[in-house]
């Protein structure tokens, strides 16, 4: 049912489907290359404008999932406690 309601949201938004059950080989040569290059970047660039627009879309993106969960779908959200 969540993949159902997930799909229905892409579809909303225009974006396509995520591809299920296909699991690409790993390449452990890149997986390191990756790794590598992800430890290089600084801990905090948050002064640089591509990553201020990344987190600012990141934002959007995640207050336009809560408000079509709660208001289409009806789903409240209960804090833990």
């Amino acid at each position: 049912m969540l993949q159902q309601l997930a799909d229905n949201y892409n579809r909303k938004i225009g974006q396509p489907s995520p591809v299920k059950d296909i699991y690409p080989k790993v390449s452990v040569t890149q997986a390191v290359d990756i790794a590598k290059a992800y430890d290089s970047l600084p801990v905090d660039d948050s002064a640089n404008p591509a990553v201020k627009k990344a987190y600012e879309a990141l934002a959007k993106e995640v207050d336009e999932q809560y408000r079509y969960a709660t208001e289409q779908l009806g789903v409240k959200f209960v804090p833990w406690k």
